[in-house]
């Protein structure tokens, strides 16, 4: 919530559709050569297309509570602390450099936040305040308690990648480095279009200064050479910076390219980030060329895929943007990203449909349907409706595969990094329930195991399912990959207690990593439940999953998912409340579909 100001530092802009564009305001700071003095700050209004040369402040609000107050054209005026610290530390630089006129904008002064329309306003146009800027200050705030020790090593070229024993892999400043990415900027949804609009944003942390893209230069070498570095310490550049830190529309174009990633996927790796509204999940995200969209039904022309408004409730801003991405092409991943919190009633707890995702809520690390990069093809040639939503129902077509007969959760605490070696053991118990269950059961309805009645298949069946067929983001069933996986499963059998023979792998095998296959595991087990169906099939699913929940293939999407029938008679017979996606071991290439040949297939309504 906002802090009263006084409004008569506020004199009305031009709205964005003026002939010239929209106005916007910039403050200058008054300089001092003390840090600590008070701040005074002074508004210049001015049209965005002939601003003057300007910075454009990125930092997190903060609690509402302390707070400081300032000066602004000559009224009292009340800031967050985290804004008066960064306020301060850009009046230093600035006289360090000798711009003590230099004019900067930042959202909660230069933006009158207690008018809604204003707002609504400048978050439509704000990408291209931050586009404009001569440079992206990011305050990241001072250093917590640690000790202070130089950056961490390491580069942003070439190299193999490193194994658990290099020296660097065990080198303590990657601790330094894991406190500085704890700090909360990197948990905030606007910055991610704040640095990346920027043409080259400058980091600002306790004393020292570097660029934010060569941080991201050390994740992309990290991920690709380093990768135990993030179960070793803890160190765990986000994807959503790394993968979107170009908000360019020749950037944009190159990832489409590369990946045929869209509005969604950006979204979707944004939904952990946190904001004090919950319509900026979508709204920070705006400035993005993505969400720029084909207008419907005319096949000319673009338009924001919403438009920002905050007199709509959260619940209806996320409504219509599940309807307007889930009519766009391969609409249904939209599905993948819907996460239910409780495991009564499906739905109870919420205004929205079952089958829109909520954006401010964020149970798992790694969503399967919607990465276009990951092998899956549940559905195969089963086309999906041309337009699925009428309203509040989706009306889709489906095949139901089985009934979920037990479960067995995973403990987030159990899977949280770093690893240490205690990592297997603490899930033993979880582990040891699911090798009862799946291997050494009774034939359950249906006959044996759907796997057959080798051990060994059903090991590797057992392990492929606990990382969701993946070895980071390749397939771990692969001719290139199958063996590793297979050796690192057994490594962690080994270490975690598990009773596993050996000699069931049949040839050569390399010597396994139990850490590689914990991350694997790590990636898609967090936030979820392993599961056994009637008819013996091993999935991953939603944490809310419960026996009787039913799995269904639908058409045009990658991967199955969890539903639940709506009890009760009348009206609202045979429809289905949406649980989430799936991983369901034998039917993700278009097992099921393929045999089938479309029979099977139901109209299905999801509410």
């Amino acid at each position: 919530m906002s802090i009263p100001q006084p409004q008569n530092i506020y004199d009305p802009l031009n709205p964005p559709t003026h002939p010239l564009g929209p106005h916007i305001r910039l403050l200058t700071i008054s300089p001092s050569p003390d840090y600590s003095s008070p701040l005074s700050v002074t508004l210049h209004p001015t049209l965005l297309l002939s601003a003057p040369p300007f910075d454009a402040l990125s930092y997190v609000w903060g609690p509402p509570h302390p707070r400081e107050t300032i000066t602004c054209n000559g009224e009292a005026f009340s800031v967050t602390v985290n804004l008066a610290a960064a306020l301060r530390r850009v009046r230093g630089r600035n006289l360090r450099m000798g711009r003590e006129e230099a004019f900067l904008w930042a959202d909660a002064i230069c933006v009158n936040q207690q008018d809604l329309e204003e707002r609504g306003a400048h978050v439509g146009f704000m990408g291209r305040v931050y586009q404009q800027a001569e440079g992206v200050v990011v305050h990241l705030g001072e250093v917590p308690q640690w000790e202070r020790e130089e950056g961490a090593g390491g580069g942003g070229e070439g190299g193999g990648v490193l194994g658990g024993g290099d020296p660097l892999v065990g080198d303590g400043r990657w601790e330094s480095l894991r406190v500085m990415l704890g700090v909360p900027w990197f948990t905030r949804a606007w910055v991610v279009q704040e640095v990346g609009l920027a043409r080259e944003p400058l980091v600002m942390y306790a004393e020292e200064e570097f660029l934010y893209r060569d941080l991201m230069r050390l994740a992309a070498w990290q991920e690709r050479c380093a990768p135990t570095v993030a179960s070793r310490w803890g160190v765990e550049f986000s994807t959503i910076h790394g993968d979107w830190l170009d908000w360019s529309v020749e950037g944009a174009e190159a990832w489409k390219g590369d990946l045929d990633r869209t509005f969604l996927d950006l979204v979707n790796q944004a939904s952990w980030l946190g904001c004090a509204d919950h319509r900026d999940h979508i709204y920070s995200l705006l400035g993005h060329p993505f969400a720029m969209m084909e207008v419907e039904g005319e096949g000319t022309g673009k338009e924001m895929v919403v438009v920002p408004d905050y007199t709509k409730s959260v619940e209806d801003v996320y409504l219509e943007l599940a309807v307007k991405l889930i009519r766009q092409p391969r609409g249904l991943r939209v599905l993948s990203a819907v996460e239910h919190v409780s495991g009564g009633e499906i739905g109870a707890d919420r205004d929205s449909p079952s089958w829109v995702p909520l954006w401010k809520q964020s149970v798992t690390i790694c969503t399967l349907g919607i990465f276009s990069g990951f092998y899956y093809n549940a559905s195969g040639g089963l086309a999906p409706e041309k337009k699925p939503s009428e309203g509040r129902v989706l009306r889709v077509k489906g095949m139901l595969v089985d009934i979920v007969a037990e479960t067995f959760p995973f403990d987030n605490s159990h899977l949280e990094l770093p690893w240490t070696a205690d990592s297997p053991r603490r899930l033993a118990d979880t582990m040891k329930s699911i090798w009862e269950a799946c291997i050494k059961r009774e034939p359950r309805k249906g006959g044996p195991s759907l796997y057959g009645t080798d051990e060994g298949v059903g090991m590797d069946a057992l392990s492929l399912t606990l990382v969701s067929g993946l070895t980071g983001y390749d397939s771990a069933e692969s001719p290139e990959h199958f063996a590793t996986h297979r050796a690192n499963f057994r490594a962690y059998c080994g270490v975690s207690g598990l009773v596993v023979d050996n000699d069931l792998a049949s040839g050569a095998s390399p010597v396994g990593d139990a850490e590689k296959f914990w991350l694997d595991m790590h990636l898609v087990a967090y936030g979820r439940t392993f599961f056994l169906t009637e008819r013996g099939y091993f999935g991953l699913g939603p944490r809310v999953v419960r026996p009787g929940d039913q799995c269904v293939v639908l058409a045009g999407a990658k991967v199955p998912f969890v539903v639940r029938e709506v009890e009760g008679g009348g009206d609202r017979d045979g429809r289905w409340r949406l649980v989430g996606e799936c991983y369901l071991h034998g039917i993700m290439n278009s097992e099921v579909t393929g045999s089938l040949g479309g029979d099977g297939v139901r109209d299905m309504e999801l509410i």
